[in-house]
């Protein structure tokens, strides 16, 4: 930015001063109160529409000169033009807004920064990004795990502090995991290929596999061994109760009674059928002849007619039906009797199957080898569960171990993992990869301004300290602070693309060191690396400049 023209008016302690810029150095000189500093004040306003000397707007009116009432600042440039007004404060401007123009215009304001805010504007002047994509991509570009970077991403929002915070916070809960694993405290050394202790033993899938089989065997063995023993004890002992077996007997105990019963209906049976048969032939079966009406009836094989006297036969018929019903009776009495007989019978032979059973030698010893067979089966399915049992514990204890062994080094990648990003988000990490990418260029140029003012070198510490000849700035001198201002003032000027300074009380140098800043700026205004100076300086009288230097004389706020 090359500054072509400015013209100011009643702006403090300057009445009017109207310049055209013929070479870039310019130099106002003038006594003190001369109007130097409320130049640059206005200055500074027409370009920046804002003011060092009071903060509120309505307080313009103290800028104004004594006695008037309007003061107008206007700053033309080659990118545009700035205007100001007071004490209404109203700003018109064409130019650019740069960040880096409050600082080349004020020389001594970097220096007010703090650490943090030194090191945003140097990335925002180098145009290094420090968004959380750009820092995204920085981390996977050293190879860091992906899938945590993704987790950390949204807390770069809050600045790498914050992230960095957070990832050793993981860290350390990756750590109490570790420790919860493996009942040990974490070591960073000790982590490396732990393993947990596997229990010794000689068995493995194939050992399970054959006493599972084994063990079924042994099940199926002793189902059978009981199942036999239930059978031989069914035998041995009565399979009814006390009561079914009270019950047997007393039914076995009626069947002499039952049979003396039935021989006697039996008999009676008899007797009964032959007075019916008795009584039936001499009766005879009477019928009525279709012709005459006749009674007849059937006599040894002849069909008769039944003369009155038979009519009377009647009676004999009664007497058979009675007979007949108690023939009937009789028989209903001999088959319930035929059935209590035959349950009389069954219960006789249940209970001398019952005393067969338990009175048979060889069924005792039947059920004694039975019952050691179950022992011995049980004995054995015992073993053989114990074996497995074993078998499933030992390999138990191997895959636990092994697991531990595995989530171990688990968590110890997440440890390694999570504090490669913490130390990635750390002031020596992308911070200072970042730090390093700015203040690389920016303090070769200062090193080489101050080669070519033959001053001492001024760089910018990863720290931000500001040093000179390796000193901090705290221990400077006023002309050794006013050299580190100014230098960084032209760097900025120079990574900015704005090629301008303003600079003040250029009298803090003595004579050798002003002719030695005279010939630094003339040297970058002829590389094309300064396009326009403005130095302010308390002199007793106009000073002698080289043709590159345009001098003006200030006196009660206008040029003489």
């Amino acid at each position: 930015m090359k500054l072509t023209a400015f013209e100011i008016k009643n702006f403090i302690g300057v009445r009017l001063v109207s310049v055209n810029f013929d070479t870039p150095i310019q130099l106002f000189a003038g006594k003190n109160g001369s109007g130097k500093s409320s130049l640059q004040e206005a200055i500074r306003m027409a370009m920046l529409g804002t003011s060092e000397r009071v903060i509120h707007k309505k307080d313009y009116i103290k800028l104004v000169t004594e006695g008037q009432k309007v003061g107008v600042s206007t700053v033309d440039t080659t990118q545009g033009s700035g205007v100001i007004t007071i004490p209404k404060g109203t700003h018109n401007s064409t130019l650019d807004v740069n960040p880096a123009l409050q600082y080349v215009l004020d020389p001594s304001r970097f220096a007010m920064l703090g650490e943090k805010e030194r090191r945003a504007f140097l990335f925002g002047v180098m145009g290094i990004s420090m968004s959380p994509k750009e820092i995204e991509k920085r981390l996977l570009a050293k190879e860091l795990n992906p899938e945590k970077i993704e987790l950390t991403r949204p807390l770069l929002r809050g600045g790498f502090e914050a992230a960095r915070q957070d990832t050793e916070k993981n860290a350390t809960a990756s750590k109490g995991a570790w420790k919860a694993t493996t009942g040990e405290a974490y070591g960073e050394i000790k982590a490396v290929g732990w393993e947990a202790p596997i229990p010794e033993t000689n068995v493995d899938e194939t050992t399970l596999e054959q006493t599972q089989s084994a063990l079924e065997q042994a099940e199926k063995t002793l189902g059978e061994a009981q199942q036999k023993l239930g059978v031989l004890q069914g035998q041995a002992s009565s399979p009814i109760s006390e009561a079914q077996l009270k019950i047997l007997t007393e039914q076995a105990g009626t069947l002499k009674e039952i049979e003396a019963n039935l021989e006697f209906y039996r008999n009676e049976e008899n007797e009964w059928n032959r007075g019916i048969t008795a009584l039936e032939a001499s009766k005879g079966e009477a019928c009525e002849c279709p012709s005459c009406n006749a009674s007849l009836f059937f006599h040894e094989g002849t069909l008769k007619v039944r003369d009155a006297e038979q009519k009377d036969d009647t009676d004999k018929a009664e007497e058979i039906a009675g007979y007949k019903k108690s023939r009937d009776q009789t028989s209903g009495a001999i088959k319930q009797l035929e059935e209590s007989r035959s349950k009389a019978l069954f219960a006789q032979e249940q209970l001398d199957q019952i005393s067969k059973e338990k009175d048979s030698d060889s069924n005792k010893e039947q059920l004694e080898q039975a019952e050691k067979e179950v022992s011995t089966a049980l004995a054995a399915k015992k073993t053989e569960q114990k074996n497995l049992d074993f078998i499933r514990e030992s390999l138990r204890a191997v895959e636990e171990a092994q697991k531990k062994t595995t989530d171990a080094a688990s968590h110890h990648q997440d440890v390694v993992e999570w504090t490669a990003i913490a130390e990635a988000l750390s002031p020596n990490g992308i911070p200072g990869d970042i730090l390093a990418e700015a203040l690389k260029p920016f303090n070769e140029i200062l090193t080489e301004n101050s080669t070519l003012a033959e001053w001492e070198k001024v760089t910018i510490a990863d720290d931000m300290n500001l040093l000179f000849g390796g000193r901090v700035y705290g221990l400077l001198c006023e002309s050794e602070k006013w050299r580190v201002d100014t230098q960084i003032a032209l760097a900025i000027a120079q990574t900015s693309g704005l090629n301008l300074v303003m600079l003040d009380r250029v009298d803090v140098l003595d004579l050798p060191n002003r002719i030695q800043l005279v010939k630094m700026l003339n040297t970058l205004a002829r590389s094309n690396k300064l396009e326009s100076a403005i130095l302010c300086g308390t002199f007793k009288e106009k000073p002698k400049v080289p043709p590159e230097i345009t001098a003006y004389w200030l006196e009660n706020g206008e040029l003489k």
